[in-house]
């Protein structure tokens, strides 16, 4: 598809131009403008990475400490905190883990309004899936309710870069 088209498309509705007459051209309409916002959010998450920092993480003592670390800041409800601590040890674009954190933060928020203030952190378990593969699992400890926090880390030689990062508050996964 001519990356042009999209565009025009999206400057003509805008200006009122080409007016739909009908649902289906909206729909067509709306389906250009979709492809064309998937086009540049691929472009901007493959644009650029991060450079590895000079923190880098030597061994499995260093990536307890690591997760233990941005653990102590989400556990507090310090999102920020343990967000930055997540830039120094990823191989992550800043600018996706900037949304990542725009994303999270008000999710976070709203569930501490609704589970309570957080209270603390708790670590529940640490799996290597292979020599180059690691997996740790905490929660972040609220009043009412806890959420899950799952960090995965690989080593492609030497040291250990956090690969991988997501949270929710399923439970079920961890007592299945």
């Amino acid at each position: 598809m001519n990356k042009v088209y999209p565009l025009l498309c999206i400057a003509a509705l805008l200006l009122g131009c080409g007016k739909p007459n009908d649902v289906a051209e909206l729909e067509a309409a709306r389906k250009v403008i979709s492809d064309s916002r998937k086009l540049m959010m691929y472009k901007d998450l493959t644009s650029t990475i991060n450079p590895i920092t000079e923190e880098q993480i030597q061994d499995a003592e260093e990536i307890r400490g690591t997760c233990e670390e941005i653990m102590s800041h989400m556990g507090k409800g310090d999102f920020d905190s343990g967000f930055e601590v997540i830039k120094k040890h990823t191989w992550l674009p800043e600018k996706e883990i900037n949304n990542a954190l725009e994303g999270s933060k008000p999710q976070l928020e709203l569930l501490s309004n609704r589970f309570g203030e957080f209270i603390g952190h708790e670590f529940v378990s640490e799996e290597f899936v292979s020599p180059s593969l690691a997996n740790y699992v905490y929660l972040a400890k609220c009043r009412n309710h806890v959420l899950v926090f799952n960090f995965t880390f690989y080593k492609a030689t030497d040291n250990w870069t956090l690969n991988n990062f997501y949270w929710n508050d399923n439970l079920n996964a961890l007592v299945d």
